[in-house]
């Protein structure tokens, strides 16, 4: 029963460790915008793919759409210097 939670807790500390890495690497700016970001595309291909929530082609459209707009958003920030 623990597990499940364990593991969760052991994965969110490794991601809050990488995120402090990061931070330290690179600029705050590009660093903040691509760890939201990141974080932002994980939990919707978890929506979409695991959940079901995008059921309806419209949905999924605009889903699709927003999707996109994260990944080219943080292309961008990426690239900035």
């Amino acid at each position: 029963v623990l597990r499940p939670a364990l593991m969760t807790g052991v994965m969110w500390s490794v991601a809050s460790m990488a995120q402090l890495y990061a931070l330290s690497v690179i600029p705050y700016a590009v660093a903040y915008c691509l760890v939201c970001g990141g974080g932002l595309t994980v939990s919707l291909l978890w929506g979409v793919f695991v959940f079901g929530e995008a059921s309806t082609p419209h949905n999924f459209r605009c889903t699709v759409a927003s999707f996109v707009g994260v990944l080219v958003g943080m292309s961008l920030v990426a690239m900035a210097k």
